[in-house]
């Protein structure tokens, strides 16, 4: 929470290099996805979604999450492009959703996952190792058109006062989005009653 509470102008940045007609929602999640500022929020509206409190002793429903984030996109425009962005731990402890459901929902409603992985690490043989993620995150990115990132090291996790610094993630995924293009056909009525 605190990463991304620090890290929040970076991310609405990210925003502000696509133009007025871009769109943003904030979704939290524990056990349960919340939307903090659902779509169109306003910049300021959105700022503050990002910040939330830090609550002990939660179970984290990463694929449920993802799965409403997909369902938010509610408008009918297939013609824009789609993303979500999800932080997290990559610890799923309690979803009904799998990541297959998600990324075949994603792919059928256009919307590309770009993750940022930012690990826990555990002692293993003598060293820090990262924790295991829950089957499907990296696959949330890699089928949906997306990427995978990864933030920090076992140093970092072990230092108290590591900072994380996302922007160049979110350049990466600006850079990303603007070298994308996307062609589509649509055939118009009197081509369909032709066959």
């Amino acid at each position: 929470r605190d990463i991304i509470t620090e890290q929040r102008e970076a991310a609405l940045a990210l925003l502000s290099r696509f133009g007025k007609e871009s769109r943003v929602a904030v979704m939290h999640f524990t056990e349960r996805a919340n939307l903090a500022a659902s779509f169109p929020a306003e910049s300021k509206q959105a700022l503050a979604a990002f910040n939330f409190p830090a609550i002990a002793g939660r179970r984290t429903a990463i694929f449920d999450a993802a799965l409403a984030s997909v369902r938010s996109f509610n408008t009918p425009d297939r013609a824009e492009r789609r993303i979500v962005i999800l932080i997290s731990d990559g610890l799923d402890t309690t979803s009904t959703a799998n990541a297959s459901k998600v990324i075949s929902e994603a792919l059928e409603s256009g919307v590309s996952f770009y993750v940022i992985h930012i690990p826990l690490y555990e002692p293993r043989d003598g060293r820090l190792a990262p924790r295991k993620t829950a089957k499907g995150f990296r696959e949330l990115a890699e089928k949906t058109g997306g990427q995978f990132f990864v933030v920090g090291d076992a140093r970092a996790a072990l230092d108290p006062r590591a900072e994380y610094d996302l922007a160049p993630v979110f350049k990466a995924i600006a850079d990303d989005l603007l070298g994308q293009y996307v062609v589509g056909y649509y055939a118009g009525d009197a081509v369909r009653r032709e066959g």
